[in-house]
């Protein structure tokens, strides 16, 4: 087997892992802001994976009649400011990771395909 191929199987594996992790993290912080938004302001949006799976796994439809409008009123949330200082910071930091998330992913996309290019990885 060539040695290229492992050291591009290496590589693709850390980056894989390192941007699923950036991503559960903005997820993680996205949950926090949801949950505080949700208790503060009385706003049925399912926020835990346990709510989530309780109210569309046993009624599939129901994901097809409200995904759209739960879609929407959770992007509402998201990037819409709000006039409370705690729910702000909490909201910028959701999007201060979820830039992070996207600029990891892209720039380890970018150094795998270069060093794979540059070295002769799986030439």
């Amino acid at each position: 087997m060539n040695v290229g191929w492992v050291l591009f199987f290496v590589a693709f594996l850390v980056y894989a892992v390192a941007a699923a992790s950036t991503f559960w993290w903005t997820y993680r912080a996205q949950v926090d802001y949801l949950r505080s938004y949700r208790s503060r302001h009385d706003l049925e949006i399912p926020v835990e994976p346990q709510e989530l799976q309780d109210l569309y796994l046993a009624r599939p439809w129901r994901l097809l009649m409200n995904g759209p409008r739960l879609t929407i009123r959770t992007l509402r949330v998201l990037h819409e400011r709000t006039s409370e200082p705690d729910l702000e910071a909490l909201r910028r930091r959701y999007l201060r990771r979820r830039a992070t998330a996207y600029a990891t992913t892209i720039l380890g996309f970018l150094v795998v395909t270069v060093l794979s290019i540059t070295l002769g990885w799986g030439a």
